[in-house]
């Protein structure tokens, strides 16, 4: 069965370590749209922070970002599909977090507020090209709506044992995923990339054989698993790769590409 959609993460995936897109994977991306296959991206990024690659990428249907708990028509400002995570399970989360002395950040739409800023903000801001803003994160939660999700950035170690503890404290409740190693991400229990996805393609009428997704971390699973066809970077984590029907080479060599050449322009 012909590809349809094509649903691409963007860091360490399509853009580069240096954070550009090669002109192969720009001659791949417009190839496969004068095909008729529709192209989007699916990011944990906000609004914001990916506007500037969904310009250079020409993404001209909806983008699924925070992980999927926002679905936005970057042309015409539409929000199509938005999901917060509960206000007391957030509030209960910030709370547990700062007693143990973690960095955290919540979004809300286009705003990141932290409670310190730090070096872990910088961080973020180095990657983003955003500025978060410091403030008391559960009176912004209490003055306002809840938020998208909720990030903890430290040493990887250790946001490799928070990650376990806190899916069992908060089961049912938040979903935990990984984007960048030393990067904890929160939503609500129901969002993911591949629940979004799965959205989008309904919204298409496009059956889930018909698409293809690419990415290189856990937040990037639920995506894989779903698609027709799921493809892990080469430099992707050993969890996707086990999951993906594909491994393409690394995002400095042209993986994303490389994939969308092998499975949607081939006439093989």
């Amino acid at each position: 069965m012909p590809i349809r959609l094509i649903a691409m993460d963007l860091d360490d995936t399509v853009l580069r370590d240096d954070l550009t897109v090669s002109k192969r994977t720009l001659q791949a991306i417009n190839q496969a749209r004068a095909k008729g296959v529709l192209v989007t991206v699916a990011t944990g990024r906000m609004p914001l922070s990916c506007q500037r690659f969904i310009d250079v990428l020409d993404i001209r249907i909806p983008v699924i970002m925070c992980h999927g708990a926002i679905i936005k028509d970057m042309n015409s400002g539409e929000i199509i599909f938005r999901k917060v995570i509960d206000k007391e399970t957030a509030s209960e989360a910030i709370r547990i977090m700062q007693a143990e002395g973690m960095h955290c950040q919540i979004y809300l739409q286009d705003k990141v507020y932290t409670n310190q800023l730090n070096k872990w903000s910088q961080t973020w801001k180095k990657l983003s090209t955003v500025q978060s803003e410091e403030a008391d994160l559960l009176a912004v939660l209490k003055q306002g709506e809840s938020a998208e999700k909720i990030v903890s950035i430290d040493e990887e170690s250790l946001i490799s044992h928070k990650y376990q503890t806190y899916q069992s404290q908060f089961e049912g409740k938040i979903h935990f995923t990984v984007s960048k190693p030393n990067f904890l991400e929160m939503l609500d229990a129901g969002v993911n990339k591949g629940a979004a996805l799965a959205f989008l393609a309904e919204m298409h009428g496009i059956k889930r054989e018909e698409v293809l997704a690419i990415g290189d971390s856990l937040n990037d699973l639920e995506m894989i698993r779903y698609a027709g066809i799921g493809v892990a970077m080469g430099n992707a984590r050993p969890e996707l790769k086990k999951e993906a029907d594909y491994v393409t080479g690394t995002n400095d060599q042209d993986g994303a590409a490389e994939a969308i050449e092998k499975f949607v322009l081939s006439d093989e």
